[in-house]
């Protein structure tokens, strides 16, 4: 018996603005597997999390989660499912008192 897709990523790309980090990106993640997404600073972990998430805009590709594209899926039932990260302001929305 296979097991169920649970989250399917295709041709993923993103970043912030115009700058790209995550360039065309591809993976499946089964029921019952454990994924692990490693590398040193400043290589793009968290920026992918953020975009599987839909926590940021992608610029290409498209993320599904348990078959249904996580665009479509609003915020507050991401964040049940356990797929919306925490994003802290960005440094340009900063301000000093």
């Amino acid at each position: 018996m296979m097991a169920d897709l649970m989250l399917e990523v295709k041709n993923l790309s993103g970043g912030y603005d115009d700058l790209i980090i995550v360039k065309n990106i591809s993976l499946n993640v089964y029921s019952g597997q454990v994924v692990s997404v490693t590398g040193r600073n400043g290589v793009g972990k968290s920026t992918l999390m953020k975009l599987i998430s839909g926590s940021l805009k992608l610029s290409d590709g498209t993320v599904f989660v348990l078959n249904q594209d996580v665009r479509s899926i609003a915020k507050h039932k991401r964040l049940k499912m356990g797929c919306l990260l925490y994003t802290s302001p960005s440094p340009r929305d900063a301000t000093l008192s």
